[in-house]
């Protein structure tokens, strides 16, 4: 499936991508664009990727983030049609895409813990006070300052930013979350992913 829809005017769109490992073949991509209801756009998917000696060589300790981030995250998000709001990851090594576009990106993780006292965190619904309409003034206030923020709490989801994210890029997550919406599983799309992957190598013999 590689197909794209309108996006309709203020609804956000989001990118999940994931890498998943096989012993025998190496690595497979996929990314999966979602409008703000879950309903699939574009889904993308890369065949088995394998590093060869000579990059092992030389790219040494910097390998894996080359293959994650830019051989195969980078790739499949130029293959797209569309251009999600927000690229999110559910591995550390994935991440490192973000250097290549410059779509925020977010690690996602379930969130355990009560965070209240901690200062570099942003709780969507204690900013917004539990409504919606609060969500435009996060742009001017209740952001810490510029680089302070490393974690962006949705609903039970804790999305980790990267090294460096401008104030701009977490008022523009902020408002994008917002608007998805708390009930929207963002762990679920992973596994979309994954069992698309799963099928694709069914279809290709491997």
């Amino acid at each position: 499936m590689a197909r794209s829809g309108q996006r309709k005017s203020n609804q956000p769109q989001l990118g999940f991508l994931s890498v998943v490992e096989h012993a025998q073949h190496g690595y497979f991509g996929g990314l999966l664009l979602l409008d703000q209801r879950g309903r699939p756009l574009e889904f993308h998917c890369t065949t088995p990727v394998r590093p060869t000696r000579a990059q092992e060589i030389l790219y040494g300790i910097s390998l894996v983030s080359f293959m994650f981030g830019e051989q195969i995250g980078a790739t499949l998000l130029a293959k797209a049609k569309g251009t999600p709001d927000v690229v999110l990851v559910d591995d550390t090594r994935t991440q490192a895409v973000e250097e290549h576009i410059d779509v925020p990106v977010v690690l996602v993780k379930l969130e355990e813990q009560d965070n209240s006292s901690e200062s570099n965190i942003l709780d969507l619904d204690y900013a917004n006070g539990g409504k919606r309409e609060g969500v435009e003034a996060l742009a001017t206030r209740g952001l810490p300052r510029s680089g302070d923020v490393s974690h962006i709490i949705h609903g039970r989801h804790r999305l980790q930013l990267g090294e460096s994210s401008p104030r701009e890029q977490i008022s523009r997550l902020a408002k994008t979350f917002s608007a998805v919406g708390e009930s929207f599983d963002l762990c679920e799309p992973f596994e979309r992913i994954h069992l698309a992957i799963d099928e694709a190598q069914r279809g290709t013999g491997h």
